[in-house]
């Protein structure tokens, strides 16, 4: 797999349930966001292949709305155990989607192509404590969950 990741169209897209899937008052990115970022993503790499991250796998293949050929949702390293593996696999892409999370920014900011596109959560989508001044690298792509 993670020589899969480490072609040009490879992107990690990292979704993160803070609170259940159902959840309407919820620190949950929303599928907006994950949809306008695909499309942003889509402009840029026509042929990417998004290998998802996730603490509810099972819970975001529909939200995507990409055919089942241009996605794999990434879920042998179960357990906190195994985070790190995780981690370690979205940074080999050199495209990212991130969620509102420090785990998939880190996964994004440690990867080490020279070509790197981050999308990230617009202001509309933060949490309080995760919008901070300076978290955001000026060349990365903020996507808001609106129209």
């Amino acid at each position: 797999m993670a020589e899969r990741m480490q072609t040009p169209d490879a992107v990690s897209v990292h979704v993160r349930w803070f609170d259940t899937v159902s959840c309407r008052a919820t620190n949950n990115v929303g599928g907006q966001y994950y949809g306008n970022a695909i499309k942003r993503m889509e402009s840029i790499s026509p042929a990417a292949h998004y290998f998802v991250f996730s603490d509810r796998p099972e819970s975001v293949g529909g939200m995507l709305g990409l055919p089942e050929d241009r996605f794999t949702v990434v879920f042998h390293n179960k357990g906190d155990a195994n985070a790190y593996a995780d981690m370690w696999l979205m940074a080999k892409c050199s495209k990212h989607i991130i969620a509102n999370s420090t785990f998939s920014w880190w996964g994004a900011w440690l990867s080490q192509s020279p070509d790197k596109i981050v999308i990230c959560p617009g202001a509309d989508c933060m949490r309080a404590n995760w919008s901070f001044k300076g978290l955001v690298p000026g060349e990365w792509i903020k996507v808001e969950s609106g129209p």
